[in-house]
């Protein structure tokens, strides 16, 4: 007796060793207390093993990676909408590059030369903030957003906002914890996405636990001042829409707003629905996409459908509303199959999507982007795969930009739309 008890003790130590060690590895996980380095060490390697078609590479194996790592395939040139693609990553550089994939220029800027003494509050940001999003102006401006994801110590995402010149000198900084997107109107105000941590009951909401970050559209002067600020959560109240914010259950967590457009003037007759100056709104944790009124603050018209935790919606010539799905597709391969669809926000109707069938990994688990062209293709940026893909409307691809490491978004112009005598240099 005692020598069987002898020999399964040691086994039985072994085994409740073990299970200690799982469980504290779930905690440190769900709580994101391993020290930053390690776990965005932990982080990019776990991305970058999982980019398809076998051009990336693991950053542990092959670091530092150089923006000559990356592959462009320019497979049918006489079916593209040529021009520059501006390039966004999870570090510090903005890229401009031609059909080709050459750099044409780079602009860098580390988030802590921007905001130095945010950049010091350790408790702040559970790693280092990167390049969420950045669009470029006709004179080699470029307006980007930080983002840092969330920590321990609270929800909230976002770093804040910066226009910078071609040579990546600060014009104006706005350090508030904006993130995901932005968007320039004609008379160069900015519209925003920004969060604040949830400090208690919201007035209104009575169906669901008090989210833990609140959601508000900010609107920003041309020189980087806020002017207006309105809540997303509030603007569902006491509307038709307010069902919308009990989409998947009482508890929400956060709306998830991660895309902002405005309904300009020339767009407007397309959606007669809709006013010119309306917002159209993607939020992504309840699985909606929301049109507002800037003016009351109330949302005018929203709608839910075959999508899940969409990203970057967006008005189009045809009436239609584009987005990228992250989450509504699925099959029995086990993979995540992302794709771009143009609803239509009378009937909630399909009127295109776009899905590759033949990937054979998982490419975005976290956002992803969809831009039309002017020729009628789209370009479509994949996050997790580090690739940027030019599509016909027929779903062929055409043009291919893949880089080692996640791509956090990318935009095409024409080539004529940057005064390229003024500023634009060519990079080695």
């Amino acid at each position: 007796m005692f020598n069987f008890l002898d020999r399964l003790l040691p086994w039985m130590f072994w085994i409740c060793l073990g299970f200690v060690l799982m469980s504290l590895g779930i905690i440190v996980s769900h709580f994101n207390w391993a020290p930053s380095g390690v776990y965005q060490l932990a982080v990019n390697y776990a991305e970058s093993a999982s980019h398809g078609k076998g051009k990336h590479k693991n950053p542990a194996k092959n670091s530092p990676i150089k923006t000559s790592d990356a592959v462009t395939d320019n497979i049918e040139p006489e079916k593209t909408s040529p021009g520059y693609t501006l390039i966004t990553r999870e570090d510090d550089n903005i890229i401009l590059v031609d059909m080709d994939g050459k750099v044409v220029h780079t602009w860098h800027l580390p988030f802590g030369k921007i905001w130095a003494a945010s950049a010091s509050e350790a408790d702040r940001f559970s790693s280092p903030p990167y390049v969420a999003y950045a669009e470029v102006y006709p004179n080699g401006d470029v307006m980007a957003i930080y983002h840092s994801k969330a920590n321990k110590k609270g929800p909230i995402y976002g770093a804040g906002i910066v226009r910078m010149d071609k040579e990546a000198k600060v014009i104006w900084d706005y350090g508030a914890n904006v993130h995901d997107a932005f968007y320039t109107a004609k008379d160069g105000r900015i519209y925003t996405l920004l969060q604040t941590a949830s400090r208690g009951p919201v007035d209104g909401l009575h169906f669901a636990v008090n989210p833990n970050a609140l959601d508000y559209i900010s609107v920003i002067s041309p020189t980087g001042h806020q002017e207006k600020r309105i809540s997303i959560l509030s603007a569902f109240i006491d509307t038709p829409f307010e069902e919308y914010l009990y989409a998947v259950g009482n508890n929400m967590h956060y709306i998830g707003a991660n895309s902002i457009v405005l309904l300009e003037k020339e767009m407007a007759e397309k959606f007669p629905m809709f006013k010119e100056g309306d917002i159209l709104l993607s939020l992504g944790g309840i699985n909606t996409i929301a049109v507002i009124d800037p003016e009351s603050g109330k949302v005018r018209w929203a709608g839910r459908g075959i999508f899940r935790h969409q990203y970057d919606a967006r008005f189009m010539e045809n009436g239609t509303i584009m987005l990228y799905d992250t989450g509504g597709y699925e099959d029995n391969s086990g993979i995540n199959r992302t794709r771009i669809l143009n609803v239509d926000p009378s009937n909630q109707a399909v009127r295109w999507v776009y899905v590759d069938k033949d990937k054979t990994e998982a490419t975005t688990r976290v956002s992803g982007m969809g831009q039309p062209l002017p020729n009628g293709n789209v370009l479509m940026s994949e996050d997790d795969a580090g690739q940027v893909t030019e599509l016909t409307p027929d779903g062929e691809t055409v043009w291919q930009y893949t880089f080692p490491v996640r791509i956090t978004s990318a935009r095409r112009m024409s080539y004529d739309y940057l005064d390229k005598s003024l500023w634009i240099g060519q990079e080695q």
